[in-house]
């Protein structure tokens, strides 16, 4: 099937749904975190008052061009840890088209002499982005920052991409190129009253930011 859009509507003969809607998004920008929006999602132990907890900053991310944006920490308790074994809990973000949201939640791990991160199956209606994983010891009644393995910027929640910050094979080509020229010459360009100690300078190749 061909679907096209947007038009102005006569007589109710061109109506959108979200779905239509989300799809603008699409091929302008990738599944993840947008990293220079809010506090870019950063999960951090939250403050010991005898109970396990995380704060999540705030944030936007995007999967399948459906996005969600948070405004406000966010504080997530974790259950208690177990007397004897360790566990790896996750917090992710998740989209469920089932029930039509984007939420940001925790994944519970298993308890085990070695433990691994809680297995998070994306299907047809259901994404993750995995935002951080976090060490809960045996016996611990409060978290610290070496016990949250920051996953943002890698293959398990990575950082927005668009067409003008590095997506594209055409992109790729030229910036490939680029870094061949780079290597192999120089060009010397007089710019008057230019100094490189206070100065800015924003190269241009082809309206690309290099």
């Amino acid at each position: 099937m061909i679907t096209s859009g947007f038009f102005n509507s006569i007589n109710h003969d061109r109506v959108y749904n979200a779905e239509e809607m989300s799809n603008y998004f699409e091929g302008l920008v990738t599944n993840g975190i947008y990293e220079m929006i809010g506090g870019a999602f950063e999960v951090t132990a939250a403050e010991a008052t005898g109970k396990l907890a995380v704060n999540v900053a705030t944030g936007r991310a995007m999967i399948d061009c459906r996005w969600i944006r948070s405004d406000s920490v966010l504080n997530i308790s974790l259950d208690d840890a177990d007397l004897q074994l360790d566990r790896i809990d996750s917090i992710v973000i998740k989209l469920d088209l089932t029930n039509r949201e984007m939420t940001v939640e925790l994944v519970k791990g298993s308890i085990a002499s070695n433990p691994e991160p809680p297995a998070l199956e994306n299907t047809d209606t259901t994404k993750y982005l995995r935002v951080a994983n976090i060490k809960v010891n045996h016996e611990a009644t409060s978290l610290t920052q070496s016990d949250i393995a920051d996953r943002r910027g890698t293959i398990d929640c990575p950082y927005v991409t668009t067409l003008g910050k590095g997506s594209g094979a055409n992109f790729q080509k030229l910036q490939n190129s680029y870094e061949v020229a780079k290597s192999q010459s120089k060009c010397n360009i007089n710019i008057e009253n230019y100094n490189k100690s206070t100065d800015i300078l924003f190269v241009y190749l082809n309206g690309i930011l290099l």
